[in-house]
């Protein structure tokens, strides 16, 4: 079904075509079985090239789900016209820490910990950091393993089944002011990054930056405010605010997440 090389798409990693196949086979065999079949959590990036290739078969019968409204890392379901999933269809569990309000866990604190139990990246969702409670969703296949969980760190924990909608994550960033002579994406990567503008590029070149969850495939296209990049090996940021200097250069504020 459909173009398996996905030529019609640029800048595809081997793991990326793997993944796209492994979700065109499992769309192919849910019309074929009437029930729902389901992948691992996806990113952002994952979800758009999702929806490209499914958008490219004129498939329909497909949605996401990642446990709570606005989640960033998310489930595919895809299924047959008979066989639509309810949210509480999909193979996740919630799970929340609870902690004393003294002891401060980050995200990567959380994720460390996880994954240290042997769980894939891919099985593990969005991960909820507040003050003295955090929560996390996770597949349904690791759930037992992360109930276990007693410390994080040096950090005790109380591990409990269930999402906690009080908890208000704690978003950690720091600022970057920098000059630039325009908002090329390539000149942005740079002082966001803390690399050379020769650098910037060759990282463009090799598919490693992301604008707005799509591929950057040019040095020279442009950032509006408000855009939100991703640098593979430096993180996450967004073009908070801009404004030109009286010498004609621009001043940029950059968000980057923590």
């Amino acid at each position: 079904m459909g173009n398996k090389d996905f030529s019609f798409i640029p800048g595809l990693s081997d793991d990326e075509k793997i993944l796209l196949r492994n979700i065109t086979d499992k769309y192919e065999k849910a019309q074929q079985i009437y029930r729902p079949l389901y992948t691992f959590f996806l990113d952002e990036r994952k979800q758009q090239l999702a929806q490209t290739v499914l958008a490219s078969i004129k498939a329909e019968g497909f949605s996401f789900y990642g446990g709570y409204e606005n989640a960033q890392r998310k489930i595919l379901a895809v299924f047959d016209e008979y066989s639509r999933p309810e949210n509480a269809d999909f193979p996740l569990k919630p799970v929340t820490f609870t902690y004393r309000s003294v002891d401060r866990l980050t995200h990567r604190d959380i994720l460390g910990a996880l994954m240290s139990l042997d769980i894939k990246r891919e099985c593990i969702g969005d991960i909820l950091v507040g003050d003295g409670k955090s929560c996390t969703f996770v597949y349904e296949t690791v759930a037992d393993d992360v109930l276990s969980v007693s410390k994080i760190g040096r950090v005790g924990v109380k591990v409990s089944e269930g999402f906690d909608e009080s908890v208000v994550p704690l978003v950690s960033f720091k600022l970057i002011n920098a000059t630039v002579s325009s908002l090329r994406i390539d000149g942005v990567v740079s002082a966001a990054a803390g690399v050379s503008r020769d650098k910037a590029s060759a990282l463009i070149r090799s598919s490693l930056v992301s604008l707005d969850h799509k591929e950057v495939s040019s040095a020279s296209q442009k950032i509006d405010i408000g855009g939100v990049f991703s640098v593979r090996g430096h993180g996450k940021f967004e073009l908070e605010s801009c404004r030109e200097t009286k010498k004609g250069r621009i001043n940029i504020v950059v968000k980057k997440y923590l």
